[in-house]
């Protein structure tokens, strides 16, 4: 499933109205509808609830309004709260706005709109509705809006945000002024950067995709450069069940190059979620002065005793070990607990040059390749870096917030650049 920037988000809409001559204001009534199923679906029936819907002047706030209507066809007590004056509401917004005063929905706009009565009616509310600011949002929420978000936040006892947070930036989840805090998010039609990211990972509670009605062909077009790993993909990707007469040997053997004095749980560590995930065989290679003390606990693990440095890590004359250790091994990790001696350090670069076995990077082994990038362009094999996000600012020069604010852009540039995979925790 595509995550899709706001930009992206509204040629996509634009698109679905222009060629395909879908009308606006049917998507508006597919996501109204769509949401209140969905809704059901999490929290049950909504016959002889009450629900608070916070609509916004937008199109995020027309679905709000569309979903007013649904809420109460179903069975619903439903109370409509406008921040805007009715006047400034145009389009399909307006539209749906008018069916509701038309059909005597209670509604409380403008002048009428009171934080105070929105604390209270929240209060006795089953349900909330936050419709008030969609991926258009581009400065911080003030004013009456804000209001009403810290109201909802306070007082709503179950809150689900229309398509996004209100106050959270669709391109990179940052909180704008204020935003809410969901128990759920029914976004329409695809996923949002800002879902995923930075405070609106934490902000979007259980994020559920809405269809709006818009042709798989043309989401299909889309030119996104980031997917969502859904479990029918993932589960697609998993080998097959392992052959009745399989055995330790047959299942693959991998070489962990980690530990240094003071981190020798490391490479214990490391060795041991090898052999939970599956691995036949864990090789831990690692100075030879503490071979005995990782290999305690976890008898099963096997140790490769080496050279090391009068710093008790591994020294650079460890190399040719290490490259004889590898025939036979399906892989190698190598970083946890290394340490940043010049000399490990220098090694870990060097490995990367001479091993041709798929190898996953990681800890002081990111710190081995911030020293100097080239060495990726050395590599004899496949070569996957897990780095967290201060560990991606030091490759790359930045600030973890910086890389936080720019996860899905810093991310697969990096990995383009030197023909690596990245694993951007």
């Amino acid at each position: 499933m595509k995550i899709v920037t706001a930009a992206e988000m509204r040629s996509l809409d634009e698109r679905a109205t222009t060629v395909c001559k879908i009308p606006s204001l049917l998507l508006m009534e597919n996501a109204a509808r769509g949401m209140v199923d969905q809704i059901e679906a999490a929290t049950g029936p909504v016959k002889g609830k009450t629900v608070v819907i916070v609509s916004g002047r937008g199109n995020n706030g027309g679905d709000g309004l569309a979903a007013a209507r649904h809420f109460r066809m179903r069975g619903a007590v439903v109370r409509v709260y406008l921040p805007s004056p009715i006047e400034l509401i145009t389009g399909d917004t307006r539209i749906s706005l008018n069916i509701w005063q038309a059909t005597r929905g209670v509604l409380f706009a403008g002048g009428l709109f009171s934080p105070d009565r929105l604390c209270e009616d929240l209060k006795n509310a089953d349900l909330a509705i936050d419709a008030l600011l969609g991926t258009g949002l581009y400065k911080p929420v003030t004013g009456n809006y804000a209001a009403a978000i810290k109201a909802m936040n306070r007082y709503a006892q179950t809150l689900v945000s229309v398509d996004i947070p209100s106050g959270i930036s669709a391109d990179t989840g940052a909180v704008l002024g204020h935003a809410v805090e969901a128990d759920i998010t029914m976004t329409m039609a695809l996923p949002k950067w800002g879902h995923f990211l930075q405070e609106g990972l934490e902000c979007r509670g259980d994020l559920r995709v809405v269809d709006i009605g818009i042709p798989p062909a043309l989401i299909e077009q889309i030119e996104s450069q980031v997917d969502l790993l859904t479990p029918s993909r993932i589960s697609a990707l998993l080998p097959p069940p392992r052959p009745r007469q399989s055995h330790k040997g047959s299942m693959g053997h991998l070489l962990v190059i980690a530990g240094s004095l003071g981190k020798e749980g490391a490479a214990r560590m490391t060795s041991l979620a090898a052999l939970r995930c599956g691995a036949g065989l864990v090789t831990a290679a690692l100075p030879k002065s503490l071979a005995s003390v990782v290999s305690l606990p976890e008898m099963e693990m096997m140790t490769l005793p080496l050279p090391e440095s009068e710093r008790h890590s591994l020294a650079l004359s460890a190399g040719k070990e290490i490259l004889d250790a590898s025939l036979g091994k399906r892989a190698l990790a190598i970083g946890p607990g290394l340490s940043q001696d010049p000399e490990t350090q220098a090694l870990v670069r060097n490995l990367i040059a001479e091993i041709s076995l798929p190898i996953v990077l990681d800890a002081d082994g990111l710190n081995a390749v911030a020293e100097d990038l080239s060495c990726l362009k050395l590599k004899k094999g496949p070569l996957i870096l897990t780095p967290h996000p201060g560990e991606m600012g030091r490759l790359i020069g930045k600030s973890s917030s910086e890389v936080q604010e720019n996860r899905f852009n810093i991310a697969p540039a990096f990995a383009e650049e030197w023909g690596i995979i990245l694993v951007l925790k």
